[in-house]
Formats: C-alpha cells, sequence, structure tokens
C-alpha cells in the first residue's frame, strides 16, 4: 500500500484451502476544485462544456431532493436534475446525505452531442455521508452526460468509475444498522448471509481494536458491474474474495474505506471462508480508519489473517497445511514476506500470506493479540514508505527485526 490508498486496492488472498468450495444535514453544496484539458471551453455559450458552477447547480438539485421530507417535492426536485428515480431510491435507502460536489472535469463531448443540443461527459467527484456510519465524510467519482435543457444542464447517463458510488449497483438491496450498510446484488439467502458476516467480523475486529470499526460494503452480482464500481479489469480480480478501496483522495484527505466482494469467487466458498474473507477485510478498515502512515505489508496481512481465522471452527494446522506443502518442496526464507510476494499476482501469494500469518503468530506467542495490534497502530502512525517497525518492535516485544526473522524461521520449521 502506499500512503494513499484512496487509488490502491487490497485484494483480499485469504488462505482458506481448507474451506473454498468449487437526522439528516440541510443540502450543502460547494466547488472544491474543477478544470478540464488545456483549450476546452466551458461556460453558458451554446455548445460549451458545463461551468463548475453549473454541474454544482445539478448536485444542489440532488441534495434537495434526498433531504425533502415531501414524496411528490422530492420527485420534482430529483427529475429537475435529471437521471432515474431508482438512483435516487437507492441514494434514499443507503441514507446519503450533505451531497457535494468536491470537483468537477470536462472530458470531451459525449456522443450525440450537436451545437444546438450539447452533451458533455464531465467527470464529477461527489462527497457524502451515509446516516449509519459516523467515519466522517465518503467520496464517489461518477461519470456523468450533461445534456443542456430549456432549464439547464441535466443528467442524461450516469456510471461510476474508480471509486464509483455505491448506489450504482443495479438493482441492489441496502441492509443498514449503526455502524455497517450493505449495499447487495447478490439473492436474499446470499445478502442475509453477508450481513451476519459482516456483524461478527466487526465484533471479532471490535474486540481487537477497542471499537467495531464502520463499515461499508458492497456486494455487487457480476465481475463487469465490480470492474465498473472499481475500475479494475474483471479478470484482474477474479482470483480473490474481496477488495478494499480507501481511504484517502488525491488531496491526502480521509474519505472512507469501502469493502467489495469479489463475484463469483465470494460465492464459491464456505460459510467459514466467506466469514474469514470479510473478517480479514474489516480488519484492514480498522487499520486504516487510525493510520496516517503505512505498516510493512507483511505485519498488516498477517495481524488480518490472524484475525480473520479467529472463531471459525477450524484448527490452525489445517490452515497452515497449504504453507507445510509449500515448506516441503522449498528453502527457508531468509526475510519476511516483501509487499511484492504478497501481491495477488505473485506466483507463491499463498504461501506468503500464510508466512506473514505465522509471524503474527510468533508475535501473539510472545505476547498477546493486544500488542499485536498496539505494534501495528505506532507503525501506521509514523509510518513512511521504508518502515521496518524496527523502533516500535524493541519497544514492545524486546525484539529486533534479525530477532523476529529468527523466531520466526523456528516456527516455520517447527511446521516443518
Amino acid at each position: 500500500m502506499t500512503s494513499v490508498w484512496r487509488s490502491t486496492l487490497r485484494r483480499a488472498v485469504v488462505v482458506l484451502a481448507a474451506v473454498v468450495a468449487s437526522g439528516c444535514a440541510g443540502p450543502v453544496v460547494g466547488v472544491e476544485s474543477s478544470g478540464g484539458p488545456a483549450g476546452l471551453t466551458t461556460g453558458t455559450g451554446v455548445g460549451s462544456a458545463p461551468a463548475p458552477e453549473e454541474v454544482a447547480a445539478v448536485v444542489q438539485r440532488r441534495a434537495r431532493a434526498l433531504v425533502s421530507t415531501d414524496p411528490s417535492a422530492r420527485e420534482a426536485a430529483w427529475a429537475e436534475s435529471g437521471g432515474t428515480s431508482a438512483v435516487l431510491h437507492r441514494m434514499l435507502d443507503l441514507g446519503v446525505t450533505e451531497l457535494t460536489l468536491r470537483a468537477s472535469h470536462a472530458v470531451a463531448e459525449a456522443a450525440g452531442s450537436t451545437p444546438t443540443a450539447p452533451r458533455w461527459l464531465v467527470r464529477v467527484t461527489l462527497g457524502y455521508r451515509l446516516v449509519a456510519l459516523g467515519d466522517g465524510p465518503r467520496e464517489a467519482v461518477v461519470d456523468w452526460v450533461l445534456a443542456r435543457s430549456s432549464s439547464g444542464w441535466v443528467v442524461a447517463d450516469e456510471k461510476g468509475v474508480e471509486g464509483g458510488p455505491p448506489w450504482a449497483v443495479d438493482g441492489s438491496v441496502v441492509r443498514s444498522a449503526p455502524g455497517q450498510v450493505v449495499v447487495s446484488g447478490l439473492d436474499a439467502a446470499a445478502t442475509d448471509a453477508v450481513v451476519a458476516d459482516l456483524s461478527a467480523a466487526r465484533h471479532t475486529v471490535g474486540a481487537a481494536f477497542g471499537a467495531p470499526p464502520q463499515v461499508l460494503l458492497v456486494a455487487p452480482a457480476s465481475l463487469p458491474e465490480l470492474g465498473a464500481l472499481t475500475g479494475t479489469a474483471s479478470g484482474a480480480s477474479a482470483d480473490v474474495g474481496a477488495l478494499t478501496v480507501g481511504p484517502d483522495d488525491s488531496a491526502g484527505e480521509r474519505v472512507g474505506v469501502t469493502v467489495y466482494l469479489v463475484p463469483p469467487r465470494a460465492s464459491g466458498l464456505t460459510p467459514a471462508g466467506r466469514r474469514a474473507v470479510i473478517t480479514h477485510e474489516v480488519a484492514h478498515v480498522a487499520l486504516r480508519a487510525e493510520a496516517t502512515g503505512r505498516l510493512p505489508v507483511w505485519l498488516e496481512e498477517g495481524l488480518a489473517q490472524e484475525l480473520s481465522y479467529a472463531d471459525i471452527g477450524i484448527p490452525l494446522r489445517t490452515l497452515a497445511d497449504p504453507l507445510v506443502r509449500w515448506l516441503g518442496s522449498h528453502p527457508m526464507p531468509t526475510a519476511l514476506p516483501s509487499a511484492a510476494a504478497l501481491d495477488p499476482g505473485a506466483a507463491d501469494v499463498q504461501a506468503a500470506y500464510l508466512m506473514s500469518w505465522r509471524a503474527a503468530r510468533v508475535l501473539v506467542s510472545r505476547r498477546d493479540l493486544a500488542a499485536v495490534v498496539a505494534l501495528a497502530r505506532g507503525c501506521a502512525a509514523e509510518g513512511d514508505a521504508d518502515l521496518d517497525c524496527a523502533p516500535q518492535l524493541q519497544a514492545g516485544f524486546g525484539l529486533t527485526l534479525a530477532e523476529l526473522v529468527r523466531a520466526w524461521q523456528g516456527d516455520l520449521s517447527v511446521l516443518r
């Protein structure tokens, strides 16, 4: 991960060989930044691209609709902005409030544009909050096709792009409870299971961190839909169970984290596997809610694995079996897993995740889980690109990095 996690996708490679089956605030609108390619004309003239204040006016109409308590007035305000009623009702189900324009960028004339009836593709960055979550403002990026009408610009079409809005999931249902929101395109039984697993995962991670994290989880029905929400190619995500996007925008501001389940991989997990995948991601959410720097990837992934294996009813030795097999045909590693080794595309990524977990197990056995969480918090609070956590490791565990590596190798030798 980089310190700007907004555009970085963390993929959950939870190693589970044993369990894998084949009160609203009023509308607020502010233009924080805007712009377009050099030479692009914006303004109010016929054929010109929408000016930032004109895009803001569209957002303002949508914000008014969202906070209206009069259904007729709500629908009328939404119709003034363009777009479909289905999007409005998904946003209402989500509890979207405080919709703001953070940036707009006119990209190009859209298909069907004419000098007298212009249509423009505009990339819009929206700020918003969800009533059920108390984790501060969130951010979504959406491509709008804006068409000029007699009353101004209206949304003729819209779709999410990387970091796209959760209301862009067609045919989805929303299940909200304090501290968690699930947006699901899955069937009713699968949605119920995901909601229950998320609640359990928040409890497990909250017990370790002191409070359950606030979680937005999106479960799209298909890989193309996931790609539209995250900007990831379908094939690049097909072999992992979940993605986590967030929490910083390009300016380094906190804008929340979103967990995405990856179809069809997630639906191919047993109940224990699905619980582990979701808990792994919730652990990332908890860390990122506090972090201002970055962690060594082995520590973050090892801690997430440790938490993901709690309470799933599978012996730890069984969970380690793939690593035992790997160790039987490879030399003893001389260093903790690197970020490259933990990339989902790496050849031995399963072994790397399990070796990270065993490093976390060594630390837990030396003290306890709370001490490992404290280590991660301390590293994340002061992290940078070259961090190895050596001072925090010495202070919390009385170990140098070299001593930890030797203890970890001893643990692997026992497994071997």
